[in-house]
């Protein structure tokens, strides 16, 4: 049996959570994680840190979602608004990589990935 097929909306807000956080961790930790550490000054360091504080948030309300939220309809709207988030930071971070800001191109092979597996969990579970 596919186990994407297997996974419902819910398990979306529960993969998010665990990237989210894990990441937002990351990058408060090591922030020149994000972006080129030869060239990284106050600003980006801080900015790296900040995009780390909201990612770890973001990880967390999806958990408190997944873990407690009953409302079918919220769970589906906060899994279409994570997959909207994980595109549109797709595109920037490809900007980032283009402008030879990021280092690597890892963040964004990461993100078009997780968007891929959440926009099929997402559409095979449409009613």
């Amino acid at each position: 049996m596919n186990i994407l097929a297997a996974m419902s909306n819910r398990t979306i807000l529960l993969l998010n959570a665990i990237i989210e956080l894990m990441g937002g961790i990351v990058l408060i930790m090591y922030p020149e994680f994000l972006v080129l550490g030869d060239r990284m000054d106050n600003l980006e360091l801080n900015i790296s840190k900040m995009y780390g504080i909201g990612a770890a948030c973001i990880g967390l309300l999806s958990y408190l979602l997944y873990r407690f939220c009953e409302s079918e309809l919220l769970i589906k709207y906060a899994s279409l608004t994570i997959i909207i988030f994980h595109v549109i930071l797709s595109f920037h971070l490809y900007g980032m990589y283009r402008a030879a800001i990021l280092k690597e191109p890892h963040a964004i092979i990461t993100h078009v990935v997780i968007t891929g597996i959440f926009t099929f969990i997402y559409l095979k579970n449409i009613k």
